[in-house]
């Protein structure tokens, strides 16, 4: 398979929050279909972060080979750019080989970077930037968090106050440009592609209730152990990989000492939020997607009988 744009090697993608049940669907849907697994994941694509990013295990990745996981280091910054740069490779290199590849996760930003390509935004700012970071040395994180939420409402609701990175980076970008991100990601982009998409749902309560057993799943896991063992190893706290939902929560625990029931709670609480977040863009962002509402104790084969259905792959097809 040999194409000048890899993308005609990405057969479809599922996308939706946390804990909505991606990972066992694809598998399932991948094993059916003889796909190979992209993961379009802002926090898997990091060494090292195993629990707290919910990682496929070994035994998963045995049964499917999976794309994009343990890219890079923590302390890396991985943008929407760098992504792409790493899917497109990715994907010329299965249709080099004749395989196509599912796109999976929650991270959309990273969806729309690869399915409709990139908008040219200015180059950082060093003065802008150091002015941030003064900011957030005198008044937190909430108050960098309130000026975007002044000037770009919809990228403010999507990102957490603690992802400082990118709440810096979209004040930068209204300030140099004079538009708000979430106003210049509307604007056409010529390198789109038309990509076969699933939206996974759950109605609330069941959503807020998978949550909760991850994260206990998590931390009986030893989530709490895994971070200790990477700020041991020299990972610094504030590298990119440790500022996510996951592990941001237990560094005040293992660095000043806050009740770990405080963390813990904290743990649930972002991770709803978070996936809040995830369920919202994926409504205003995605719209051509197709939402598929999981019921109440559905069975994963059930669902990717349905997702596959939808997608057009339903057909069970031989690898290659």
């Amino acid at each position: 398979m040999s194409s000048a744009d890899p993308r005609e090697s990405l057969a479809a993608c599922i996308l939706g929050p946390t804990a909505v049940g991606k990972t066992e669907v694809a598998l399932l849907v991948a094993e059916r279909t003889g796909l190979e697994i992209l993961s379009v994941d802002s926090r898997q694509i990091y060494r090292r972060l195993e629990l707290g990013t919910a990682k496929p295990t070994a035994a998963e990745r045995a049964r499917v080979k999976h794309h994009l996981l343990d890219e890079l280091e923590p302390a890396q910054t991985c943008s929407a750019r760098r992504f792409r740069d790493l899917a497109l490779i990715a994907l010329r290199e299965a249709g080099e080989r004749g395989v196509r590849l599912l796109g999976v996760g929650g991270a959309g930003l990273y969806w729309e970077a690869l399915v409709r390509g990139l908008h040219e935004l200015p180059p950082a700012s060093a003065e802008i930037r150091a002015r941030h970071v003064r900011l957030l040395a005198e008044e937190g994180s909430d108050a960098l968090h309130r000026r975007l939420r002044a000037v770009d409402p919809p990228t403010a609701t999507r990102l957490a106050p603690g992802d400082t990175q990118r709440v810096s980076r979209a004040l930068e970008v209204h300030e140099l440009t004079g538009l708000s991100l979430s106003a210049l990601h509307r604007q056409p982009r010529p390198d789109a592609r038309a990509i076969s998409t699933v939206a996974l749902q759950r109605d609330r309560a069941d959503q807020y209730r998978r949550i909760e057993e991850r994260c206990r799943r998590i931390l009986e896991a030893g989530l709490v152990a895994e971070l200790r063992d990477l700020l041991a190893a020299g990972v610094p706290p504030d590298a990119p990989g440790l500022c996510t939902v996951g592990y941001r929560e237990f560094l005040p625990h293992l660095l000043k000492g806050t009740l770990l029931a405080a963390c813990e709670e904290e743990f649930v609480r972002d991770s709803r939020r978070y996936a809040k977040r995830q369920g919202t863009w994926l409504r205003h962002r995605v719209p051509e997607a197709v939402v598929l509402w999981i019921r109440p104790g559905e069975a994963a084969e059930e669902t990717a009988k349905r997702v596959g259905g939808v997608l057009g792959l339903d057909q069970p097809r031989l690898r290659s």
